[in-house]
């Protein structure tokens, strides 16, 4: 949240608590940085991929807000927000994330001096493609159980950070940056499809 008194961010760790924590979380964000929830002018939201439930509180909670006070909606995809925050202008890295199943999310990006480039949308791949995918020596973005689930070998384990999230921080650094969009047009990157 930023306002006349500076910048707030706050991210809400647990998945149990995000619907029943975020707009009180908002409201009190609003208030330290001197503003209130109906003087939202900009409302940025990341779409994943992520948590099926998750996703749907945030999207749920942004759309929300940004129709009853008319604001402007920019969405940010989750692995932007992550690679922004986690890489130095100029650097590349991959994101590689247990999409459970035996499937893992793949992106790479290129991480600019305000900004990161896709170089790679992100995608849903096996672990044979996954493993083939990271070989080039570049930084790894990804969740502790991938280096077992995807049998990555000790070189590529080396280079996977698995202390990073896409964050609420990064989210607010890149949406002044994405095209306004209309509330019909932000949708969840699932990417995986449910099974029955």
């Amino acid at each position: 949240m930023q306002g006349n008194r500076g910048r707030r961010v706050e991210n809400l760790s647990s998945h149990s608590t995000q619907a029943r924590e975020l707009l009180p979380t908002v409201q009190r964000l609003s208030s330290e940085v001197g503003t209130t929830v109906q003087q939202v002018s900009d409302v940025f939201v990341g779409t994943g991929p992520g948590s099926y439930t998750g996703l749907r509180v945030g999207i749920a909670t942004a759309l929300g807000l940004a129709y009853a006070t008319g604001a402007t909606l920019r969405a940010v995809p989750s692995f932007e927000a992550l690679a922004f925050d986690s890489l130095k202008p100029t650097e590349e890295g991959f994101i590689a994330w247990n999409a459970r199943a035996q499937r893992f999310y793949f992106a790479r990006y290129l991480r600019t001096e305000e900004d990161v480039a896709c170089l790679v949308p992100p995608r849903i791949v096996r672990g044979s493609q996954l493993r083939e995918l990271l070989k080039e020596s570049l930084p790894i973005f990804g969740d502790a159980t991938v280096v077992e689930a995807a049998e990555l070998n000790a070189d590529i384990a080396e280079r996977l950070r698995e202390d990073v999230f896409p964050s609420a921080g990064g989210v607010l650094a890149l949406g002044p940056r994405r095209e306004r969009r209309s509330l019909d047009e932000v949708e969840p990157l699932y990417l995986r499809e449910f099974g029955a």
